[in-house]
Formats: C-alpha cells, structure tokens, sequence
C-alpha cells in the first residue's frame, strides 16, 4: 500500500512540476508578447516559445493519463447530456430530410401532371 501511495505521489509531483513549467514557460512567452520597445523579442523567439509551451503540454496530457487523473471527467451525466445532443440533432436532420423529400415528391408530381396535360393543336 505504501508502494501505491509514493507512486501516486510521485506522479502528482511528476504533474505539479509539469505544470509549474507551463506556468513559468507561458509567463515568459506572454511578457515577451507584451514588451513594446526597447527589448527584443522576435518572431524566432515566440516560435520556440510556443514550440516549447507545445511540448510542455503534450508532457502534461501524458502525466495526466499516466496518473489516471482526466482534465474534464466524463460521468454518466455528461455522457448522458451527449447522447441526448447527438439524438436531437438526429431527430432535426431526419426532419430536414423528410422536409426535403416531400418537396421533391410535390415537385415531381407536379411535373408529372404537367406532362401529362393533353397539348391543344
């Protein structure tokens, strides 16, 4: 068991260093952003900066599923809130589409009878 707990807490530890990173990283590349003149900080020096901020965060998504810890937890509420979103945009594509079929069956009728109209000589 307390094998479980210094693994558990080395992984929080691994995460909270991670995200002290990305927390001084992004404090950096936002302050390089904001300074007007005077200092230089390029184009070169915001590309590695969001280089490196990018690379930070793949570490942190990787910590965070090492760690069985989610950024958004998916409980049954949520997924039952999804599942009711993907019937009704369903249900309103299936009546676009009888919508639509119906005009297309109205259309062809109408063209059909106006075929069939006997021509006057």
């Amino acid at each position: 068991m307390a094998a479980g707990q210094t693994s558990g807490s080395k992984n929080l530890n691994d995460f909270e260093s991670v995200l002290e990173l990305v927390h001084r990283q992004a404090n950096k590349f936002f302050t390089g952003m904001q300074v007007r003149s005077g200092m230089s900080y390029s184009i070169e020096d915001a590309k590695t900066d969001l280089d490196g901020l990018s690379k930070l965060t793949d570490t942190l998504h990787e910590k965070l599923l090492s760690s069985g810890v989610n950024a958004i937890p998916l409980d049954s509420e949520m997924l039952q809130l999804d599942y009711h979103a993907t019937v009704r945009k369903g249900q309103e594509e299936a009546d676009l589409n009888r919508i639509t079929l119906q005009r297309v069956q109205t259309n062809c009728a109408a063209l059909n009878k106006a075929m069939n109209i006997p021509r006057k000589s």
